[in-house]
């Protein structure tokens, strides 16, 4: 025994070594967790991102490097705050299966989408989520390298998204080169659209840099949380789209 009271070697037994369970399934996790990862993140980022309308949003090669190397290099960082935890708080034995579990839970939330998360946690409210999938004028998030967004949107069971807010941007310069690297703005120019049909907008901010937020509310989504439905049309009366209001007479 070690003067700290930590064991410097297995206890002697004829079966195997209490350790072991602890060693294998920390494995298991590092290669689930860490090589799976690495092995999908690129091409996920590049070939099967979709923004939050369930359109297509590729990041392009070079944002793509960025969160890549973000990821490895926080793998191997954190591995110091581990030691830390192991050696001053928690024993190694916590530490590795304690993390272990952390990270492992971390892979199910990205693999549950909004449904699934509500259904599990009740009502979310999430913040900050990155800047490539939301709209170009939302405010960056100041020291992060501008990698998330100011925003917050309120998550409710059955409904799914229901509220939503963010600041947004107010110098006009920043604004249009957000605009203009933008998946949205790459979209409209790909698919032949007129990208002058932004510049009203951005007229509003010239010489008048006052700083903004704003919110909104889905109020068929609350009454469907509200109601309880499983289906949002169940709680519209009428039509929303002006063009389904004639089919929609005749059916009735």
């Amino acid at each position: 025994m070690s003067r700290a009271g930590y064991q410097t070697a297995p206890l002697p037994s004829p079966n195997m070594p209490p350790g072991i369970p602890y060693i294998v399934g920390n494995e298991a996790a590092e290669r689930f967790s860490f090589y799976g990862m690495r092995g999908i993140l690129v091409v996920y980022m590049t070939k099967r991102l979709l923004n939050r309308g369930g359109e297509p949003a590729p990041m392009t090669e070079d944002e793509a490097k960025y969160y890549f190397h973000l990821f490895e290099a926080g793998a191997y960082l954190f591995p110091i705050v581990g030691g830390f935890l192991s050696d001053v708080l928690w024993g190694k034995y916590r530490t590795i299966i304690g993390l272990s579990l952390v990270y492992c839970l971390g892979h199910v939330a990205l693999a549950a989408d909004e449904t699934r998360l509500t259904d599990i946690l009740g009502i979310v409210s999430v913040v900050r989520y990155p800047r490539e999938i939301k709209f170009f004028n939302m405010l960056d998030t100041r020291g992060v390298g501008a990698a998330t967004v100011e925003c917050c949107d309120l998550l409710l069971p059955l409904a799914g998204e229901t509220f939503g807010s963010s600041a947004r941007e107010s110098d006009v310069d920043v604004l249009r080169r957000k605009l203009t690297t933008s998946s949205m703005y790459r979209q409209l120019v790909d698919a032949g659209g007129d990208p002058d049909v932004f510049e009203a907008y951005l007229q509003l901010f010239q010489g008048n840099p006052v700083r903004r937020a704003g919110y909104g509310l889905g109020f068929d989504r609350l009454i469907q949380y509200l109601w309880g439905a499983h289906d949002v049309a169940a709680v519209i009366p009428f039509p929303v789209d002006a063009r389904y209001g004639l089919a929609y007479a005749v059916a009735s």
